[in-house]
């Protein structure tokens, strides 16, 4: 009686014990899935609707995924935690496909590199045809603006003044060839001024650009080589 009473306590410390254990790994493996699944709405809400060959979307479009990429990292390794312990047999049918999936993905990180390269030269030379333009208009601008000077009255002048250098008008010259002298020196700063914020503009937007994509393009090969890894040592697994 004894030994069936001990017999019977083993057991059912047994079962406890197991159960002790299966449940966080359970819990892992449900997080893991959802995450996974997370990580796949996001994709589609990415890429609906599509506008490739726009490098503008690909562009932001692969820095979402590089960006969001840890959340489907860390879902297929939750997801393969413990490898073929405690799993149903419906869950290792599914193994295999989400291993093929994750190798996949790693492919497809990997292929953005030189779409990330391309549209970021491409995105570059759009920025500096931009800035070109802007430049010739900022110019043509000012260039009129210095014709009325030239051919202005005194009246005309005083209005034109307000045009250059709506913060300072004061201690003006009265006389209208003073005036006209003061406020070409005055349209001679503003040009460089501009020219100058324009070029400082441009090699900011230049430097945050190259920046973007040395962190996309390290960002997609590091994803693009963790995806791999998991999916192949789950192949291998499972």
């Amino acid at each position: 009686m004894a030994s069936h009473q001990t017999s019977s306590y083993s057991t059912a410390h047994s079962k406890l014990d197991h159960r002790q254990r299966w449940v966080p790994i359970f819990a892992l493996r449900v997080v893991g899935y959802i995450l996974i699944l997370l990580a796949i709405l996001d994709a589609i809400d990415s890429l609906v609707p599509p506008d490739f060959f726009n490098p503008a979307w690909e562009f932001a479009t692969i820095g979402r995924f590089v960006d969001r990429s840890p959340v489907a990292l860390i879902g297929l390794g939750l997801a393969f935690y413990e490898g073929k312990r405690l799993r149903r047999p419906l869950e290792r049918l599914l193994l295999k496909p989400l291993a093929s999936l994750a190798i996949l993905a790693g492919v497809l990180y990997c292929l953005t590199i030189p779409l990330t390269l391309g549209d970021g030269m491409r995105l570059q030379e759009q920025a500096i045809a931009k800035a070109k333009q802007d430049q010739v208009q900022q110019t043509a601008r000012l260039k009129t603006l210095e014709t009325s000077i030239r051919q202005a009255s005194l009246a005309q002048l005083q209005r034109l003044a307000t045009t250059i250098d709506a913060q300072d008008l004061t201690d003006l010259p009265k006389t209208e060839t003073r005036l006209r002298t003061e406020l070409l020196s005055r349209l001679q700063i503003a040009r460089d001024t501009a020219v100058r914020q324009s070029l400082t503009a441009s090699d900011k937007q230049r430097f945050v650009l190259r920046k973007t994509v040395i962190k996309w393009v390290l960002g997609a090969l590091l994803s693009g080589i963790g995806f791999i890894y998991l999916g192949y040592v789950a192949w291998r697994t499972f």
